[in-house]
């Protein structure tokens, strides 16, 4: 038990150490190991399929049903875009957004001679117009969207002459064409292909099959495996794909790959290259470019716990994330910003105590004593915390430390602070939302302080020191080319 927590609380001494201010430097393995959870926030409550940032990294579109009655809608949050406003009621829950970002591709109900039709509408988004493109088609569950480069627009259908079906509509003119088709086969998804100039379909039915489809020339060929992979932004060559089993499986090479993590359900580079997003059944994790590091942001727990996730995508800028899940027939959307926290503290020892600059303290609750009442360990299952001493003031009294953490865990804060922050309107606060627990707002407050009976044990020794004062500095990770944007501190001396 002993080894397990300190391996999984010193797997990144240093983290605790660095500050991130000025220019954005690499989102490199030792930054990935600070990021937490900033200004999260739940989103309208559906059952989502798929979500998409919006260019300006503030609206996110979404794509799923609601939860009473079970329609599909497509909607934009916070719903504010005008051009979304229209009356109408959506006939699927699958859209596309243009490559610029400017347009949107969703299906609109219409009534052809007594009959619900599904009509492809296309909506400009900063210019309130809506323009409809090829024949009504019949609303099925399938009706899967790609807006490509060069303006072509792939979908699918499905019917029992035709089976499973994919079309092409060229926004340059002309009628939509079927470029490829497989009987007795019904849709899973149309995803792009890693491959450019390709789409692919997943498909089931009798058997499950992937195919890699030319949208222009209709040429397609088989696929080896249904994982789909996706490269990564940077020109690296490197990708992400998860595999049957649901491992998320980094390749670097044609011979070169690594399984970051198992259970995966949905991954997805940051748009610069330099770490990926992914989810488990509750967990939203983290994790550098090389896979090296792993950093937990959410784990979904007490109220939450009964929800699975399924889904999750990055902002333009980096910064802003999205994901979602299915709780039974419900379901629960959440979108948060990234930052970084460095946590610092203060320790009163006697002066006897071995103090060093480098020396472990680990702030537990309980410990494992002699017979003459010296502290042999911690009881490990009560810790909270760790912290590497940077600095040794010497008083009168004796020794205060001042120490960095260098936990590998987001919440260092939550789990050591007792006492509830108080919100307030002042300006220079940061919202700060926990482990997926409801955003907080805090800003520097007297209230900030360890929970009582915490202890900072000085490693390998008898000593145990007093918590003092607790400090925490946050900030948002630096835009994609950009610089951060500011720093908040929670001090309580």
């Amino acid at each position: 038990m002993k080894g397990q927590a300190r391996r999984r609380w010193a797997a990144c001494v240093l983290l605790g150490l660095t500050v991130w201010s000025g220019p954005a430097a690499a989102l490199d393995d030792l930054v990935v190991g600070q990021v937490v959870m900033v200004d999260q926030a739940e989103l309208p409550r559906l059952v989502v399929d798929r979500a998409q940032w919006l260019p300006d990294n503030r609206h996110i579109l979404l794509g799923g049903w609601l939860e009473w009655p079970a329609v599909p809608v497509v909607m934009v949050a916070p719903n504010d875009l005008p051009a979304l406003q229209s009356p109408g009621q959506v006939a699927s829950p699958h859209f596309a957004l243009s490559p610029d970002g400017r347009s949107l591709a969703l299906w609109r109900k219409v009534s052809i001679g007594g009959k619900d039709m599904a009509e492809l509408n296309l909506v400009r988004l900063d210019h309130e117009m809506t323009s409809t493109l090829g024949e009504p088609v019949t609303i099925t569950p399938a009706l899967h969207l790609l807006w490509l480069e060069g303006g072509l627009i792939c979908y699918a259908t499905e019917d029992d002459t035709q089976g499973a079906a994919l079309w092409t509509a060229d926004l340059g003119g002309g009628k939509a064409r079927q470029v490829f088709a497989a009987r007795d086969a019904v849709w899973q998804n149309l995803v792009p292909s890693i491959e450019s100039g390709q789409v692919v379909c997943h498909l089931g039915g009798a058997n499950e099959a992937s195919y890699a489809v030319n949208p222009q020339t209709g040429q397609y060929i088989p696929l080896a495996r249904s994982a789909r992979a996706e490269r990564a932004p940077d020109g690296s060559g490197r990708s992400l794909e998860i595999d049957a089993d649901r491992n998320l499986i980094l390749t670097v090479s044609e011979t070169e790959a690594a399984i970051v993590d198992r259970g995966v359900r949905a991954a997805h580079w940051r748009p610069d290259g330099q770490a990926v997003l992914y989810v488990r059944d509750h967990e939203v994790v983290l994790a550098s470019a090389n896979g090296a590091v792993r950093r937990t942001l959410v784990t979904l727990r007490d109220a939450d716990a009964g929800t699975y996730l399924r889904g999750c995508a990055w902002a333009g800028d980096g910064v802003g994330i999205c994901y979602w899940g299915a709780y039974g027939a419900s379901g629960r959307a959440w979108r948060g910003a990234l930052g970084t926290e460095r946590v610092t503290a203060r320790f009163s020892f006697p002066n006897e105590a071995p103090v060093k600059v480098g020396s472990r303290l680990w702030v537990v609750s309980k410990f494992q004593t002699d017979s003459l009442g010296r502290i042999v360990e911690p009881v490990w299952s009560t810790l909270k915390a760790q912290f590497t001493v940077t600095r040794i003031l010497r008083t009168p009294e004796g020794i205060v430390a001042e120490a960095a953490s260098t936990g590998t865990e987001p919440g260092v804060v939550e789990r050591v602070g007792g006492e509830q922050v108080t919100t307030t309107d002042d300006s220079g606060h940061i919202r700060i939302g926990v482990e997926g627990q409801m955003a907080t707002a805090w800003t520097r407050t007297r209230t900030l302080r360890f929970r009582p009976g915490l202890r900072g044990w000085l490693e390998k020794t008898q000593f145990d020191g007093e918590p003092l004062s607790l400090n925490v500095e946050r900030s948002l990770l630096p835009s994609i080319g950009q610089e951060a944007r500011g720093a908040a501190t929670l001090t309580r001396e």
